[in-house]
């Protein structure tokens, strides 16, 4: 036999043998302050604003003690590299995000240190109709363990029916026998059963609890933990936004004006609120006009302040405000206002939009007009 065809012979050899579980980083060996140990799923967020890495945990994993309060996790890839995260949100403090999971002994933690912002490639599984097709086919199911005891690959199955008789969980068994007593020890929850896909390894359900007789294991399925997180996140994103709008605003971006400027400073002044746009309405108009879109997804506009500096314009103005919802929708009057000149802490305007929105903000004008800032709320 020729050389090559010894190497494409051994090549067709390797490719026949089955798949075994494939190398993932996803996987994390956790530690807390109380240095209890567990396993966790790292990934990153799919919502298009945030390129965030999380780590999806049992609760009591992360628990200071049973029960207690959430404290934040070191964790080691499975390369050797450590990070660290925040203070786990546990789903019983996110309103239907524990119906959603069937349980409360799950937290998402995100990542403060170790993967940098987008690096987490790996998500939360496949979509609904992949992940119920893939358990009503049975595929085979790998387990990493990283307790320093156990440490390997082991391959489960589903125990018995498709759902476990505690809500609903997953019961899984080792598919070898002998391979129970060895990895089904306290330290694996939190551990991944994965499915070997021609794309990677997807995540397919946690351990949450070793059972007594050390055979079975309790795991929840990732479309629980998908559905789960989609609230978690959500629920995390908009307190942030509400902690943004407190301190700064609600933000938003200028796409124009009608009007001409007569000062140094531009349209642009109005999101540093430092400086003064000064602008005088285009010939034989009472009003000036301003747009600015408001691109924060299901963030609640509650209203807005034209801000004026003690050297830049007098108030009151009165103001008109329409409303969009984008460049093909047609604009609708929502408030009619007289604004103020200082920030309050509360709206001149009252509004009660939700982003995203455009806004056409008409100021009348006699003669030139200062201002300083806008500030949305």
């Amino acid at each position: 036999m020729r050389a090559s065809q010894a190497v494409l012979a051994l090549l067709c050899a390797l490719l026949s043998l089955p798949l075994a579980a494939p190398a993932r980083a996803a996987d994390v060996y956790l530690t807390s302050a109380s240095e209890d140990i567990g396993h966790g799923w790292l990934f990153g967020s799919r919502t298009p604003s945030s390129q965030a890495c999380w780590i999806a945990v049992p609760r009591h994993v992360a628990e200071a003690s049973p029960g207690g309060p959430l404290l934040p996790l070191r964790f080691r890839a499975r390369i050797g590299n450590w990070g660290e995260t925040g203070q786990p949100v546990a789903v019983d403090d996110v309103p239907g995000a524990a119906q959603a999971a069937g349980t409360q002994d799950l937290a998402f933690a995100e990542v403060l240190s170790g993967p940098r912002p987008g690096e987490c490639l790996d998500r939360l599984g496949l979509q609904p109709l992949l992940y119920e097709a893939a358990l009503e086919r049975r595929d085979p199911l790998f387990i990493r363990s990283m307790l320093p005891e156990s440490f390997g690959d082991f391959q489960v199955a589903l125990d018995g029916g498709a759902s476990g008789d505690r809500n609903g969980l997953l019961r899984l068994a080792a598919a070898d026998p002998a391979d129970a007593p060895i990895y089904f020890k306290r330290g694996l929850s939190g551990a991944i059963a994965t499915l070997t896909r021609p794309t990677g390894a997807e995540p397919m359900a946690m351990i949450l609890e070793v059972e007594p007789d050390q055979k079975t294991a309790l795991a929840l399925g990732f479309d629980r933990i998908r559905a789960a997180f989609d609230l978690v996140e959500a629920a995390v994103l908009a307190s942030r936004r509400e902690a943004q709008t407190a301190r700064s605003g609600l933000p938003y971006a200028i796409l124009g004006f009608s009007g001409i400027s007569v000062g140094d400073g531009p349209a642009a002044t109005l999101n540093a609120t430092e400086g003064c746009w000064r602008v005088v309405p285009e010939g034989g108009q009472r009003q000036v006009q301003l747009l600015i879109d408001i691109d924060a997804p299901g963030a609640v506009i509650g209203g807005l302040t034209l801000l004026q500096a003690p050297d830049c314009g007098a108030a009151p103005l009165d103001v008109t405000i329409d409303q969009r919802a984008s460049d093909r929708s047609g604009w609708s009057r929502t408030r009619t206002c007289t604004t103020l000149a200082t920030d309050t802490g509360q709206p001149a305007c009252h509004l009660d939009l939700r982003a995203p929105r455009q806004l056409r903000i008409g100021i009348t004008a006699r003669g030139q007009i200062g201002l300083s800032g806008l500030r949305l709320y």
